[in-house]
């Protein structure tokens, strides 16, 4: 007991000093360096806004193409997986393992790739949404923006429909699940369906997701810190406590429910 109250101090010693030395750090860097950064290259001093002119424009003409080749490889990659797993199944005699496994690895990898494409396409179009809100006097700007929120709309549809396609797929297959994805219980009714064995691998990768989204949190943090010299304020730091704090009291207050129901029982 007492090697480990010997060990915790110096970790959170450590800790304390680390802590100590990036405040320290970020203090002189942002005082000393970001506040008075220019830089002279052949025409002349270039200021932060410079840059921030620079990535507005590549956010501007970049970002667009980004989200169509996105949208192009989503569609062409899911309905290749899904036909695959569809036509798999139908070969299926009801005996042979490896077909139906191989077939609920393509259904799961359409998804994978549906649920990640939805969130990819949110930060495109977003972004796109920063570059063009100050600049619809220009008629192409405003007919492509127009153009790229009827693809935006499209995917966000195609990717309800692909799912609802993989999940009716996968409840052929396994004739025990249970849930409706348009139906907004969907979550609780699928997971009542699993087995023990898969409800395990579900509640272990939850928890491997909160730490990632946990030490994320800190990172993000640490740069929206420094991102206050740059100009982009106070907002970007308190979204991102937002979800730590969200994801932490949730954590807390379920792990407490928890025990305690076990404690009663």
């Amino acid at each position: 007991m007492n090697k480990m109250n010997k060990a915790t101090k110096r970790r959170l010693i450590i800790t304390g000093i680390v802590c100590l030395v990036l405040w320290v750090a970020s203090y002189f860097i942002g005082y000393y360096v970001v506040a008075d950064l220019s830089l002279d290259i052949q025409t002349g001093d270039i200021s932060l806004a410079s840059f921030t002119d620079i990535m507005n424009a590549t956010a501007l003409y970049v970002t667009p193409v980004l989200f169509v080749l996105q949208l192009i490889f989503t569609v062409i990659y899911t309905v290749c997986c899904y036909a695959k797993a569809k036509k798999l199944y139908a070969s299926w005699d009801g005996e042979d393992e490896d077909t139906v496994e191989k077939s609920e690895s393509l259904i799961s990898g359409c998804i994978a790739v549906l649920s990640v494409a939805q969130i990819i396409s949110m930060l495109f179009f977003g972004v796109i949404v920063y570059a063009t809100y100050d600049k619809f006097m220009s008629e192409f700007v405003f007919w492509a923006f127009m153009l790229l929120a009827v693809l935006f709309i499209g995917e966000a549809l195609y990717i309800t429909f692909m799912q609802r396609c993989a999940v009716q797929l996968t409840k052929k297959i396994n004739p025990e699940k249970q849930g409706e994805v348009l139906d907004i219980k969907f979550a609780k009714d699928w997971e009542a369906s699993m087995d023990e064995a898969q409800k395990a691998i579900t509640f272990e990768c939850g928890y491997r997701a909160y730490k990632v989204c946990i030490y994320t949190c800190m990172v993000l943090w640490l740069v929206c810190l420094f991102g206050i010299y740059f100009g982009m304020g106070i907002m970007p730091m308190l979204m991102v406590s937002v979800v730590w704090l969200t994801t932490t009291l949730t954590y807390i207050v379920k792990s407490y429910n928890m025990e305690h129901r076990k404690g009663r029982k």
